[in-house]
C-alpha cells in the first residue's frame, strides 16, 4: 500500500488533517495547507452536512441575487462547492492558495476558471474588473 493510500485510510487521514491544521489558523501557512491536499478531500466536503450547506448557500444567492452574471469564489479548494455555485451564475471564477486543490477543482468543474494564488493579489486573464458576487465560504478564519 502506497503512502498516499495509507493517508486516505480514515484514521491516518484524520491524524494527517489534525497535524496539517496545527497552527494554520490566522497565519500565512500556505505550505501546510497545500500539504493537507496530499490526500483528496481533506475537509470531507462530500458529507451530507456539507452538501446541505452548499444547497442552502445557493438558495440564499438565488433569493437575493437571481442569476448573477459573474461569481468569484475565494477559497475554492477542490471545487466541491464550485459545482453548486456554477449552477447559480453564468460564469464562475475560483481561487485557492493550494495548487493541488485547484487542479482537482478544474477536473471537478471544468466549465469554471480557477487559479492558484493569494486572494489579495491575483489575476484572471479573462475576468471582468468587477464581478457580481464574491463568496468566501470557510475562508475568513484563515485571514
Amino acid at each position: 500500500m502506497s503512502l498516499l493510500d495509507q493517508l486516505n485510510a480514515p484514521l491516518l487521514r484524520d491524524c494527517w488533517v489534525r497535524w496539517g491544521l496545527h497552527r494554520v489558523h490566522y497565519a500565512d501557512r500556505i505550505r501546510k495547507l497545500n500539504l493537507l491536499y496530499r490526500v483528496e478531500n481533506p475537509w470531507r466536503m462530500d458529507s451530507a452536512q456539507e452538501q446541505a450547506r452548499f444547497g442552502w448557500t445557493n438558495e440564499v444567492i438565488a433569493k437575493h441575487l437571481p442569476r448573477p452574471e459573474t461569481l468569484l469564489e475565494i477559497g475554492c479548494g477542490e471545487g466541491h462547492q464550485s459545482q453548486y455555485l456554477a449552477r447559480v451564475c453564468r460564469r464562475l471564477y475560483g481561487i485557492d492558495i493550494s495548487a493541488r486543490a485547484v487542479q482537482r477543482a478544474r477536473r471537478r468543474c471544468p466549465e469554471a476558471n480557477f487559479v492558484t494564488g493569494d486572494p489579495a493579489s491575483f489575476h484572471f486573464a479573462d475576468m471582468p474588473p468587477v464581478v457580481d458576487l464574491v463568496t468566501a465560504c470557510e475562508v475568513i478564519y484563515y485571514v
